[in-house]
């Protein structure tokens, strides 16, 4: 079963007072099996825009991940967050298809796993099959997973810059590197 994601990318205003929504949190992530992939860490904006802070929870399942927003726990723990932030706040049902082969890297002392996180309007389907067709095998050289959840792959080369040629409706059209996200596994 295809596992639930929040994946909420948060600019704080005011960390003093949204110190305070984290303290709040923990209850509802505990009793709905809510973990942290992600929490802040490192990131670099390759393509588009983000927001500072860029957060992945994991759930059982897709339902899981809407029931803990929706509960009361969540909901008396929200109001302590919006004054204190702006949030663009996405739940995403997981990936249970195809992955690319995978390449084991060697082990490194410093090594934590680091994630892309893709918000995309696929407004051609083929042209996209095609883009992932491609994308399978330098992703997995490099130790990549769709990382159970859409929109969100998983890099096990931590740090590690990463070039990547990239397809788009059939054509080369970029050519980048970038620092991938990693996080710590606390609360959000």
């Amino acid at each position: 079963m295809a596992k639930g994601y929040w994946l909420p990318q948060i600019d704080v205003s005011n960390m003093d007072g949204y110190k305070a929504y984290m303290a709040a949190t923990p209850p509802a992530y505990e009793k709905y099996k809510g973990v942290a992939l992600v929490r802040g860490g490192r990131s670099e904006v390759v393509e588009g825009s983000a927001r500072s802070r860029c957060v992945i929870r994991e759930f059982p399942d897709y339902a899981t991940a809407l029931a803990c927003y929706r509960s009361d726990e969540y909901q008396r723990a929200r109001p302590l967050r919006l004054p204190h932030s702006q949030c663009n706040f996405v739940i995403v049902e997981g990936y249970d298809g195809v992955q690319p082969p995978r390449t084991e890297l060697p082990p490194t002392a410093t090594a934590k796993k680091g994630y892309w996180i893709g918000h995309i309007d696929v407004t051609e389907p083929e042209g996209y099959k095609a883009y992932m067709a491609v994308d399978m095998a330098p992703f997995g050289k490099f130790g990549g997973r769709f990382h159970r959840g859409a929109g969100i792959s998983e890099l096990r080369c931590g740090a590690r810059l990463l070039s990547l040629e990239r397809l788009s409706r059939g054509q080369k059209v970029a050519r980048g590197q970038g620092q991938f996200r990693s996080g710590h596994r606390r609360g959000l």
